[in-house]
């Protein structure tokens, strides 16, 4: 059986690329699942037709502050992250080599 590139990065799940991938997944399940939850959670709330105005504002005024504050919470995503996914470090970012054409 004759085994090219493509073939080895999908069968070898301990390759450096799909650990990258995968600790990336975990820490952007846990980011956007916080941040939907949130505004599924609010909008539900601004969707109640006898709300209260004062209690509208005060519904956006803390979704805002949550996204401000969850901009400073990089490093608690990306723990939880590793932790999920076993893994310690995003895999090292390889750079193609140019080629020049000298004409």
């Amino acid at each position: 059986m004759i085994l090219n590139k493509k073939t080895l990065l999908k069968s070898n799940p301990k390759n450096s690329v799909n650990q990258c991938v995968h600790l990336k997944w975990h820490f952007m399940q846990f980011f956007w699942n916080d941040i939907l939850e949130r505004f599924d959670l609010t909008s539900h709330l601004l969707l109640d037709p006898k709300i209260v105005l004062q209690t509208a504002v005060n519904a956006l005024n803390s979704l805002l502050s949550f996204v401000q504050e969850i901009r400073n919470k990089y490093e608690e995503y990306e723990e939880k992250a590793k932790q999920m996914s076993g893994l310690k470090d995003y895999a090292p970012i390889r750079y193609r080599k140019k080629k020049w054409v000298t004409g």
